[in-house]
């Protein structure tokens, strides 16, 4: 455990940075969170701190760094912010700042090798060129079980189930709680040095669509992946459709996790063994299992465990 408390910044306060600055500020951490409008902010925990920020104006950027001595930066930006040089600019101020490492805005399906002109490609470009700035660490989860609903819903098909293509694939699920609880850990309990530049991959649990139309008591409808006209349903259902929806999947080695895959179901601790090859430091977290919640098991909830860390 660090002898002093650490300083973390958050940048993005929506569906994942909330969590994530609850838990560091229940670890112990010192919290700034860097907003536009920190105004606009709601359920701000208490003993955090608040700064107004130009992303634009990379030297008062850097200035309002150093002045709170951040250690590290985690960037929670959305989609449409990460899809521009926002988080390199945040970088760049990060390193002038002296900042030990830097967490981009991943929080989802793995990203590492894809190439292209996807969203994916994109924030792996981003993840790659804050690297050259300074260390990184990139946490890979899988999609959040929160958002599952509106995954398999369908304005053209109100109130069912609705999977595009087979539902066959499995996928990885980890919960924004469980999520928030693993950054605040290892940015808390362990040192720094050991995060730089490191993929870490975890996973609550892994399941099939159709597994997950069965604890919801649905009868999936099944579409075909053409129909969809929404991008970012497309996007994900791709993602399923294609196998590599689970956070092991290696985009540059897609044979590689079916062995994993199999070596995890026989030693579920040695999960991850050879992930990203001897480039990244991996983690497995199996911390939380789905059930069904309520008299129709209309809604799922999170059963939460104890982390598990394995190093490799």
């Amino acid at each position: 455990m660090p002898s002093e408390s650490r300083t973390i910044a958050l940048f993005g306060y929506g569906a994942i940075g909330k969590p994530i600055a609850e838990a560091l500020a229940k670890a112990g951490a010192t919290v700034v969170i860097f907003s536009r409008d920190p105004s606009k902010l709601s359920a701000v925990p208490r003993n955090a701190k608040l700064a107004s920020v130009d992303y634009n104006d990379e030297t008062k950027l850097a200035a309002l760094l150093k002045e709170n001595s951040v250690d590290v930066v985690v960037s929670t930006l959305t989609t449409a912010v990460t899809t521009t040089d926002v988080q390199v600019a945040v970088a760049r101020a990060a390193k002038e700042a002296g900042v030990k490492l830097f967490l981009p805005s991943e929080f989802g399906l793995p990203t590492a090798g894809h190439t292209g002109n996807t969203l994916f490609a994109a924030k792996n470009a981003i993840a790659e060129r804050i690297r050259e700035l300074l260390p990184t660490a990139r946490i890979c989860t899988g999609f959040f079980p929160e958002f599952l609903p509106g995954i398999v819903s369908n304005p053209a098909k109100p109130g069912e189930f609705v999977i595009a293509g087979n539902g066959d694939a499995r996928f990885s699920l980890t919960s924004t709680s469980d999520i928030a609880g693993y950054v605040a850990h290892i940015l808390t309990a362990l040192p720094l040095s050991d995060l730089e530049n490191s993929v870490l991959l975890i996973e609550g649990q892994s399941m099939s669509l159709n597994e997950a139309a069965a604890l919801y008591n649905k009868k999936p409808t099944y579409i075909s992946l053409e129909s969809l006209e929404e991008p970012s349903l497309l996007r994900h259902f791709s993602a399923l459709d294609a196998g590599w929806a689970r956070t092991g999947f290696d985009m540059t080695n897609p044979t590689l996790q079916l062995r994993l895959w199999k070596r995890g179901q026989e030693d579920p601790t040695r999960f991850g063994q050879g992930m990203y090859g001897n480039s990244s430091k991996t983690l497995f977290l199996p911390s939380l299992r789905l059930r069904p919640k309520g008299p129709n098991n209309d809604s799922l909830m999170l059963s939460s465990f104890p982390f598990v860390l394995v190093w490799f």
